[in-house]
Parts: C-alpha cells; sequence; structure tokens
C-alpha cells in the first residue's frame, strides 16, 4: 500500500471528545463516503476530557521502519490540526527513534517545527517517547498525546507507559 494509504486520518483525535477503548466487533465500508469504514467496538473503557485549555504532545516515530512519504503525511495532518486549536491550547512534538527528543517547547498554535534527527533510527522505543511526553505537560492544561507511529516496537514497553499515562479518575 502507498504511505497515503496506510495511515488513516488520526488528526480528529487530539480534539475529540470521547476517547474509547475495547474490542473491535466489525469493520465495515461506508458507503456514502469511499475509503473510509466504519468499526463498531465492544466499549471496555472511556475517556471524556475536561474543557478548558489543553496541551497536545504529537509523538512521531522517525524510525526506519516509517517511510518518509508517511511522515509527510503525518506532519500534514498535525498542522491541519495546529490551525483548529484554540488560542488558548498548546502543543509540542515528540520525535523518537531509539531515542526521544522534543522537537519543539510547548507554544501555542503556530507552524509545525521541522523535524528533528533522532539517535539510533534503527530501533522503535515508543515507551521512551511517551515518557517525554508526559514529562512535557503543564500542571494547568488538560493533557493529550497523540501518537503517529507503526506500532513496530523493538525496545521498552509502550504499554506499560500507555497505563500510566492514562487518566486514573475511572473515566
Amino acid at each position: 500500500p502507498s504511505a497515503s494509504s496506510a495511515l488513516s486520518s488520526p488528526g480528529y483525535l487530539a480534539c475529540a471528545g470521547l476517547i474509547v477503548e475495547g474490542d473491535v466487533t466489525a469493520v465495515e465500508q461506508v458507503p456514502s463516503m469511499a475509503g473510509q469504514e466504519r468499526i463498531t467496538l465492544h466499549v471496555t473503557r472511556s475517556y471524556k476530557p475536561q474543557k478548558g485549555p489543553k496541551q497536545v504532545v504529537f509523538v512521531l516515530d522517525q524510525s526506519q521502519s516509517v517511510p518518509g512519504p508517511a511522515r509527510e503525511i503525518v506532519r500534514g495532518q498535525i498542522q491541519q490540526e495546529l490551525s483548529r486549536m484554540s488560542k488558548d491550547d498548546q502543543f509540542a512534538v515528540v520525535e523518537f527513534g531509539g531515542d526521544a527528543v522534543l522537537g519543539s517547547v510547548p507554544s501555542s498554535r503556530g507552524q509545525m517545527p521541522a523535524p528533528v534527527m533522532v539517535a539510533d533510527a534503527a530501533q522503535t522505543d515508543i515507551a521512551r517517547a511517551l515518557r517525554l511526553a508526559m514529562a512535557s505537560f503543564p500542571p494547568d492544561k488538560q493533557k493529550r498525546i497523540v501518537l503517529f507511529s507503526d506500532g513496530d516496537q523493538n525496545s521498552g514497553n509502550a504499554l506499560r507507559e500507555a497505563r500510566i499515562a492514562a487518566p486514573q479518575d475511572g473515566r
């Protein structure tokens, strides 16, 4: 598949009013929307964010397993999302391979920064990137992490870090 067909349009997640986790029970084509799929879940957990300003940390996989054209598509999608953020929202970018680098400090909406080089692009350590993303959050904003990766981790424990990052208030 091409880089564009390998990625859905994940930009909506950064502004979602409801985030759910569950088991996929069905996947079907949406008749009125070419190339779109409807995914049905048995919801096991949900999270509805609080109101108010947020900080979104976009975590980008820069490892060798992610093709360059796919990375460019993702950067374009993030730029579209940045243009929809409110004036009180902030964003940051974390880029990773075997190491994680803060590609931009938390700032108000604006331009997507240029890509940064990461050490050890032969590795994929999602856990390390999630830890850096969590460390970049200010205390006074809603916290969102949007991960762009092929999921082919070969170092670290991303699931453990995601559980640590998850809201602890039961929503």
